[in-house]
């Protein structure tokens, strides 16, 4: 909505509000049926939105008016509604013909139709037209009509005289002055607007504040935050005036205050940063699964600083919008779970999103199938939906379709197509063709390796701030490879990836300065940098704590191992849990368990598996079944293997060969050695498939290779 239509439905409101008041000759319009349909219609379309009850009141209003200057009324507000959310063309014409009787004398209805023909919205433009009816609004004292053919005049001084623009415009301010002095909210709001982006008269920053505020007393509660949002941009004396102002309108449930107030929190903009505050706003201002708030909510879990309670309760949200169909939720669950390692989780969560037509689901979803992270690798499938996501214009997609040329993956090799591909991402502005290009180069995708080829693909991406590029350069400068190693510019390269904000970077300057590789051993300055990486992303402190206390960095600090061990038990590192609940169970078996199913909900597979072992041993086969079911499907290729030994082998279930080696199959694709020996004698022996000892042989041979022995 355009800033002028914004002052016109205010101003619009205030003629309807000023007739329905008025009192007719045998009962008065307040207490008439027909009358407070028209309200309660008025309710429905503007407070909530319920455009479909709004109409059926109206049509009613029109039906059982008995005194035409109500209908004209009830005429008008269903035009307005039928013009502004046409389903066809019919529903248009309908409008228009209802605001045309109503425009015979009722000055709103003038006014939205000199508007629509001012902008052509909904009809052709027509500004002659559109004159006619704004003068003939603006003689019955409409201010919005006012308003409107003045800027008009103004912009084609062939409607009429710049006297005649100034003549109305000071009509207009002077009615809403009038109104404003009398206790009009609206109109002090209205004049806060004007004077605010200088429509009509000159911009003036002080008085849009006193109109703003006077509005703000008066009970108009838009201008809590239109005004918040003026001082915001202002001094910091303005903008702690902002704060108090916001946290007033939360006080009085006003939806926009509560999540402006989310935003200054999460980003530290006016106070200390505070995600957890943050968070606490957004969920409270969450009136429905909107995008918006969608975005606010995952963005601020990713960002970290986030205690375990609210992280739960902002997960449950991003659930509940994803259970009742929104997609975006269901992307950004996929994105958290991916963050957090949680990768087969996260593949569903991409599917969804995927399957309600998302293209960046698409993207990440075929990336996954593409790499075999968290769902059995699937080119074929990856390939097609790279390609959609390619043809919405992602990038990204264009690097992994590159690969697959590459490797001839999903397609048949084609190194032509995979240069094609990568060179369109890049001149697309992705940096991860670049970077795809060049690890293709660094890896011998395609083609001999070209270490060389590879530090320039980094060294452009690096430039245009891809962390990753920049952390690939540290690696080369580091080890030589392609380069000439310095271990100066390794460090340099490392340190600009975490000013970019890479947290891996972070950590891994952390560990230069732990064992002073290129820089003087510094564990003070280590952990600077470790702190720096966990406040950024706290899955890195699970990460650090086991390092820190397996010596595998070539560091041992078990103080400062517990330290990153119990920040990433309270951020809800499923593997930290897991280790603390390890520690428990001799001493408290009670505290162990609680422990295990924590990690269990943050995507922990091994923890499922011991879930399941313990609800086997209780009797409870099928939540047994249910927990292993769930480790399976992220990615865990033990909880497969059980699950087909259990079908295999009739274990609390019915024998159900089909059943056992889809289960050996999948844990196979996952890499478990069991798994392939189980699939390689169903095949041997023909059990539930016919017999292929070629396969069997395969997949033997891959049960070695993968280091199974019991049994071979």
């Amino acid at each position: 909505m355009t800033k002028l239509k914004a002052l016109r439905a205010g101003t619009s409101m205030l003629v309807v509000g000023a007739f329905l008041g008025l009192s007719g000759c045998e009962v008065t319009l307040v207490e008439n049926r027909t009358s407070a349909d028209i309200r309660e219609a008025r309710v429905a379309s503007q407070t909530r939105g319920d455009s479909r009850s709004a109409e059926a009141l109206l049509r009613q209003a029109i039906y059982d008016a008995r005194d035409p200057k109500l209908r004209m009324v009830a005429e008008y507000e269903l035009g307005r509604i039928l013009v502004s959310k046409p389903t066809n063309s019919s529903r248009v014409q309908e409008g228009l013909g209802l605001l045309g009787s109503a425009s015979a004398t009722y000055a709103p209805a003038q006014a939205k139709l000199g508007q629509m023909y001012a902008e052509g919205d909904g009809v052709r433009k027509d500004e002659l037209r559109a004159t006619q009816y704004l003068r003939a609004a603006a003689q019955g004292g409409h201010a919005g009509a006012q308003l409107d053919l003045a800027t008009l005049i103004r912009k084609n001084p062939a409607l009429g005289s710049p006297i005649e623009a100034s003549r109305l415009a000071s009509a207009a301010i002077s009615k809403l002055q009038a109104d404003s002095r009398k206790g009009d909210a609206n109109a002090s709001r209205q004049l806060g607007q004007l004077y605010r982006d200088g429509l009509v008269v000159p911009a003036n920053r002080a008085e849009s504040e006193r109109y703003y505020s006077m509005a703000v007393r008066q009970g108009q509660t838009k201008a809590v935050t239109e005004l918040a949002e003026m001082w915001m941009n202002g001094s910091p004396a303005d903008r702690q005036k902002a704060l108090r102002l916001l946290e007033m309108g939360a006080d009085r449930d006003v939806g926009r205050a509560v999540i402006l107030l989310g935003d200054l929190y999460r980003n530290g903009t006016i106070t200390q940063a505070d995600r957890d505050r943050a968070l606490a706003y957004y969920l409270r201002g969450a009136t429905s699964y909107d995008d918006s708030t969608v975005s606010r909510v995952a963005s601020t879990l990713r960002m970290g600083g986030v205690s375990a309670e609210r992280r739960s309760q902002a997960t449950q949200y991003l659930q509940s919008a994803a259970a009742s169909g929104s997609a975006k939720a269901a992307m950004e669950l996929g994105k958290i779970s991916e963050n957090g390692g949680n990768l087969g989780a996260a593949a569903k969560y991409y599917r969804t999103a995927a399957n309600a037509g998302l293209p960046e689901a698409k993207m990440r979803l075929g990336r996954l199938l593409f790499e075999g992270k968290g769902v059995g690798r699937d080119y074929a499938g990856a390939v097609k939906l790279l390609d959609a996501a390619s043809r919405a214009g992602y990038n990204e997609a264009d690097a992994y379709l590159g690969r697959a040329y590459a490797e001839g993956n999903g397609v048949a090799q084609d190194w032509t197509k995979a240069r094609t591909y990568l060179e369109k991402g890049i001149k697309g502005g992705s940096t991860s063709a670049a970077v795809f290009l060049a690890q293709a180069y660094w890896d011998g995708l395609g083609g001999p390796a070209n270490p060389t080829e590879a530090v320039r693909l980094f060294k452009f991406a690096a430039d245009r701030g891809s962390v990753t590029a920049m952390n690939a350069l540290a690696e080369a400068y580091r080890t030589g490879r392609g380069v000439a190693p310095n271990q100066d510019l390794a460090l340099q390269w490392t340190e600009r990836a975490a000013k970019g904000g890479s947290s891996s970077a972070l950590v891994d300057t952390g560990w230069a300065y732990a064992t002073g590789n290129g820089v003087p051993r510094d564990m003070v300055e280590a952990n600077r940098y470790f702190q720096s990486a966990v406040d950024r992303d706290p899955s890195k402190a699970g990460q650090i704590a086991r390092a820190l206390r397996d010596g595998s960095k070539g560091v041992v600090d078990t103080a400062l191992a517990d330290y990153y061990a119990d920040i990433a038990r309270l951020s809800g590192d499923p593997q930290e849990l897991r280790n603390q609940a390890r520690g428990l169970e001799s001493s408290d078996p009670a505290q162990a368990e609680a422990a295990y199913r924590e990690a269990a909900r943050n995507g922990d597979t091994v923890a499922m598996i011991w879930l399941a072992e313990r609800a086997f041993a209780s009797g409870d086969g099928a939540g047994g079944r249910r927990l292993l079911d769930q480790a399976a499907s992220g990615g865990n290729g033990e909880a497969a293997q059980k699950l087909g030994a259990i079908y295999a082998f009739g274990d609390g279930v019915g024998i159900d060969l089909g059943r056992a080696l889809s289960y050996y199959k999948r844990g196979a694709e996952l890499g478990n050695g069991e798994s392939m020996y189980w699939v390689s004698m169903f095949y041997r022996q023909g059990l539930g498939v016919p017999v292929d000892t070629r396969l069997a042989d395969e997949w033997l041979a891959k049960a070695r290779a993968a280091g199974y022995s019991v049994g071979l």
